[in-house]
């Protein structure tokens, strides 16, 4: 692009891109393209606080590339489906723990050392009534797979609260690491999650 002036701009939260944003718009930047995300930044359908900063750089005649589909293999989305009754989701019948795999079908050890972040949310982002919880399990091949961190915060309908659950965990021992779904109350929702560990598909 001859002639062309590239202005960067570091942000580390959505409030950095509004404020990046702005003072782009108000230096007469046209083309932002932006290679980063956030797991549980919004809705993921257009709208939410980033969606409207992007809206309203293109609705003023800007140009905005984003990349995505990295994480492609590293989500899954489904409606909360408990088969037992037992309050936890069913990935599968009688399955409830959905492993890190390497193939995309059998569970991969997973090193000491190495950090496990993934993000839940759920279709309430307006004072959620439902309460679902996320947990990373542990199988060490053998015994039985055991919980070693959670999310539970509360979503009981009280303004200001967020249909999101987070979890980041540098793993301790070796083993077979997945995730857990769990309604603690409410209806059942539509409700996805996404993992950073983007080269190792969810079984």
């Amino acid at each position: 692009a001859p002639s062309a002036e590239m202005w960067l701009a570091q942000v580390g939260t959505p409030v950095d891109i509004a404020n990046a944003v702005s003072w782009m718009r108000s230096n007469g930047v046209k083309v932002i393209s932006m290679s980063l995300g956030w797991l549980s930044w919004g809705p993921g359908d257009g709208t939410g606080d980033l969606a409207n900063v992007i809206n309203s750089f293109v609705n003023a005649g800007g140009v905005w590339v984003n990349s995505a589909g990295n994480s492609a293999l590293a989500h899954y989305q489904a409606r909360f489906a408990d088969g037992n009754g037992n309050q936890f989701h069913d990935f599968a019948s009688g399955w409830e723990l959905n492993y890190v795999t390497g193939d995309g079908a059998n569970p991969t050890w997973i090193t000491a050392g190495t950090t496990v972040s993934s993000s839940l949310i759920w279709n309430q982002w307006s004072s959620p009534t439902t309460d679902l919880d996320f947990f990373l399990y542990r199988w060490d091949g053998t015994n039985q797979p055991e919980s070693v961190a959670a999310s539970d915060d509360p979503q009981n309908g009280t303004a200001g609260q967020l249909p999101i659950e987070e979890i980041s965990y540098e793993i301790q021992v070796d083993g077979y690491y997945g995730f857990v779904v769990q309604k603690y109350s409410g209806s059942d929702v539509d409700f996805e999650f996404f993992k950073r560990l983007d080269t190792s598909p969810l079984q």
